[in-house]
């Protein structure tokens, strides 16, 4: 089996079975079945990103401060050593073209603004996986005799993934919750997304 995977989508296609994703707005329907929060999921992939690329010289990194109203406020700064990555990786080193603080990556990275921007970052990881291969379009029954078409991971594709992974992604993921400026990285996720998020159009009554 092909492992041309990023880290990011190795631990998305886990995610169900990994701890701290379960609080708040749980709706994010993993490979597994499962549901978390997609907010959180999102920013902790960014988090796990980081780290991988850093640690393998692609990218390096330094905790800054930015000014903002009414002081300054704590940033991860990056930069961009090689254009090497898979995947996700891709578009995180092809939006770091020059040293950005995380703020910015992310909004640039999202590209646009989006009623629920966290899901355009994860959008981009699953895409790792063909809709066509990975998914199928199922029929599934809502309020009694009501049904509609939804699209589902197929779980004889996730299953061997998630076997060959999950030991391996645990210890990375136990890791990516120790990170001593993961807090640093939330906040900047937080911002990043909610500079990217569209206001939904109320209806006009008039």
């Amino acid at each position: 089996m092909e492992d041309n995977y990023s880290l990011a989508a190795k631990l998305l296609m886990v995610s169900g079975k990994l701890p701290g994703l379960s609080e708040g707005f749980t709706f994010y329907p993993t490979p597994t079945g499962e549901k978390v929060n997609s907010h959180t999921l999102a920013t902790y992939l960014i988090a796990a990103t980081i780290e991988d690329l850093k640690n393998r010289g692609i990218i390096d990194y330094k905790e800054g401060e930015i000014k903002a109203i009414g002081g300054q406020i704590p940033v991860l700064i990056l930069n961009r050593k090689k254009n090497e990555g898979i995947g996700f990786e891709k578009t995180f080193l092809e939006k770091l073209e020059k040293e950005k603080n995380l703020i910015d990556l992310v909004r640039d990275i999202i590209g646009g603004m989006y009623q629920i921007p966290e899901q355009r970052l994860l959008w981009f990881i699953r895409s790792e996986f063909p809709t066509d291969k990975y998914m199928r379009e199922e029929t599934v029954k809502v309020m009694f005799v009501l049904s509609r078409k939804e699209t589902r991971w197929i779980p004889e594709k996730v299953a061997p993934l998630v076997e060959k992974w999950l030991p391996e992604m645990k210890s990375v993921w136990e890791k990516v919750l120790q990170l001593p400026w993961l807090k640093t990285a939330v906040r900047d996720c937080n911002f990043g997304m909610s500079s990217s998020r569209a206001m939904e159009k109320e209806d006009d009554d008039d």
